[in-house]
């Protein structure tokens, strides 16, 4: 006796409206809800949850919305006046009649915090790594914010007699000195301590992983980068992480660990003469590079602590968007 194949049955479909039998509209299929990233979120190179912004800023809570940009964004006055907006572009606003203002909305909600001298609340416990962040530019200052939330104790070490971010930043129109100082100000309250006119001496890794776990240096730092690459080559090990930063981007940095330590070197990856040198005189050039900055400085920090808790480096891309990594990995599940 031959075997009967298993088949299933086949879903009726119908090509003809039900009302002409009597007997109600009915359907066949059930809709399946599947929850995904809104595209003005997925297409923000820094990832807020933009939905959630808005809500909050449309409820008049602003102090909440404040706090919520800093979950993802150190400088949201910065972003409210130059962001080159991508999250406007997905906006699914645009059919109906015109993309949100969101940009415009951060740049208010940034005034009333900076009025109303909120503050950034700080981390309700600091662990045992030191990490030393080489540049004080929009980058820098975003790796060490994020790191200091995360409990690490942050040194950035500057160059110049101040921090470099004030040079970049105030070439930008609407950009106010003031304005600028308290947010960096907002930054290094976080017990985040930052010396200038520093020269690192030819040896400095060595230096460095006699005091720090951590090295991050700034794309701005390419000798120093240089400099690591033909002194301490044979003394690392290095892998390569591609991360995506929204409006369909992605950086790469590089990241190493010095044997015989458990000292970490990360740095970004291709140095061109582009990434040591000032962007071009367009506002539109100055605007995307701020704010890529900042996300990159985010994104080095998520790689930092997951790297910090021994876990696969493959796994960073699930984490990218979404309150830094859902903090690491929950710190790689609460190690």
């Amino acid at each position: 006796m031959a075997d009967k194949k298993e088949s299933k049955a086949q879903m009726a479909a119908a090509t003809q409206p039900t009302t002409a039998n009597r007997t109600g509209s009915w359907r066949f299929e059930k809709p399946v809800f599947v929850e995904q990233i809104a595209p003005c979120r997925e297409a923000c190179p820094v990832g807020e949850d933009i939905p959630t912004i808005m809500a909050l800023n449309d409820a008049g809570a602003f102090e909440e919305a404040y706090r919520r940009i800093l979950l993802e964004n150190p400088f949201p006055g910065i972003c409210g006046k130059l962001c080159f907006h991508p999250c406007e572009k997905v906006c699914h606003r645009r059919h109906f009649d015109q993309a949100v203002s969101i940009r415009d909305l951060e740049n208010y909600v940034s005034n009333t915090a900076r009025q109303s001298r909120l503050n950034i609340e700080r981390p309700q416990s600091t662990r045992a790594p030191k990490a030393a962040v080489v540049g004080g530019g929009p980058a820098g200052l975003s790796t060490a914010y994020f790191l200091a939330c995360l409990g690490y104790r942050v040194t950035i070490l500057e160059r110049n007699p101040h921090l470099v971010i004030y040079t970049q930043a105030r070439k930008a129109p609407g950009i106010l000195l003031r304005h600028l100082q308290w947010e960096v100000g907002q930054i290094l309250s976080l017990d985040i301590d930052h010396y200038l006119n520093v020269r690192l001496s030819r040896n400095y890794i060595q230096d460095f992983t006699a005091e720090f776990d951590v090295i991050y240096i700034s794309a701005r730092a390419k000798r120093t980068v240089q400099r690591l690459l033909k002194n301490a080559t044979k003394d690392m090990q290095t892998d390569r992480v591609t991360l995506p930063t929204g409006a369909k981007r992605t950086q790469t940095v590089m990241l190493s660990r010095i044997r015989g330590t458990d000292a970490r070197v990360i740095y970004r990856e291709p140095f061109s003469a582009a990434d040591a040198t000032d962007p071009g005189k367009k506002d539109a050039d100055l605007s995307k590079y701020i704010v890529r900055e900042i996300a990159a400085g985010k994104f080095a920090a998520m790689v930092i602590d997951i790297s910090f808790q021994n876990a696969a480096l493959d796994s960073v891309r699930q984490f990218t968007s979404g309150r830094l990594g859902a903090l690491s990995m929950e710190s790689y599940r609460q190690r």
